[in-house]
């Protein structure tokens, strides 16, 4: 086994990872279809307005709610309420490109099988297109 203390702080975040994700299936599980799982993409407001709300919720979004969301989304939440609001960039791809070799294998080794469980499960909503 693993001791906490053996650890260094890659290995110890990728467990960190993977136990939410467990976690997240499990619950997904349990809950039989009362809750989804919803992969970040840079265009998850879609996602939202035309899979979840009307397939999940059953909700109809008319063009005035569209509007608000498409408008609320549009605003970088790390930054709101600030006075220099700014819209949303992704810097997804960014962020992976820069990961250290010590991310990527502890990440690999400890995160990757239950990241993909929680990625194949039946309640994981996939990319509206």
């Amino acid at each position: 086994g693993y001791r906490m203390e053996d650890m260094d702080s890659e290995e110890f975040c990728a467990i960190h990872l993977a136990t939410l994700c467990e976690a997240a299936v499990r619950n997904l599980e349990e809950a039989d279809g009362l809750g989804l799982a919803v992969k970040y993409h840079p265009d998850l407001v879609h996602t939202f307005l035309d899979g979840v709300f009307p397939n999940h919720f059953h909700l109809l979004v008319d063009q005035a709610g569209r509007d608000r969301v498409l408008k609320v989304s549009g605003t970088y939440s790390k930054n709101r309420g600030r006075h220099a609001e700014g819209d949303f960039k992704s810097d997804s791809e960014e962020k992976e490109r820069e990961a250290s070799q010590e991310i990527r294998d502890a990440s690999n080794q400890f995160l990757l099988p239950s990241f993909e469980a929680l990625e194949q499960s039946s309640y994981n909503i996939k990319k509206v297109q």
